[in-house]
């Protein structure tokens, strides 16, 4: 009897050791590089018409013990396009000559763009609160022990209206031109009225 058990329980300890891995959800390693996205200067607010000047960072952290290759590193601008990064001169994913971002522990790359803020640029931004536009920035590679290296930042600026007189202009501007209108249309009455009461005296 107790031999049985003693085989019962080895099969079921073998089975559970063959299923249970299958059942535990598996957990990805954590891309082992580091991206930040800044303007300069740091939380300006902006008019359409200003520029933006965004300056992104590529580490590969020192505790790091990979070498990464990024094959690709991209920013999506306010208007939806997509800049493509410059490396050494060449552009990213150009197969012509293949280069590549190649990064020690530690090490650390910049790269800058400046981009000009454009009327449909700006939108409702709901998570902040406010109008503003979008900047994404990403990289795609692998490295030296084959782990994916994908990285995303988003940075939000804020677009302000143009102000006349302390109102907003884009906002008010039907009603100063009203309000214009409305003073030439009481000059005109006044002259007309000025007029007829000197015709009615000098007759």
């Amino acid at each position: 009897m107790k031999r049985r058990m003693l085989y019962f329980a080895a099969a079921l300890a073998l089975v559970l050791a063959l299923t249970l891995p299958m059942a535990l959800p598996v957990t990805a390693k954590p891309s082992a590089i580091t991206i930040t996205k800044a303007t300069v200067p740091a939380n300006a607010e902006y008019y359409v018409g200003d520029t933006i000047q965004y300056v992104m960072t590529v580490t590969n952290p020192a505790n790091n013990t990979a070498i990464n290759t990024v094959d690709r590193i991209w920013d999506t601008l306010p208007d939806g396009s997509v800049f493509e990064f410059l490396y050494d001169g060449s552009p990213w994913g150009n197969a012509d000559n293949g280069k590549k971002l190649i990064q020690q522990p530690g090490e650390t790359a910049t790269f800058t763009y400046d981009y000009t803020i454009k009327a449909s640029d700006v939108k409702w931004l709901p998570g902040p609160g406010f109008d503003g536009v979008v900047n994404s920035f990403e990289t795609d590679g692998r490295d030296s022990v084959g782990d994916t290296l994908r990285a995303y930042v988003e940075r939000n600026s804020r677009v302000l209206q143009r102000t006349v007189g302390g109102e907003g202009f884009a906002g008010n501007k039907a009603a100063i031109l009203a309000r214009w209108i409305a003073l030439a249309g009481l000059l005109v009455g006044g002259v007309a009225m000025l007029r007829r009461r000197s015709a009615a005296e000098m007759s």
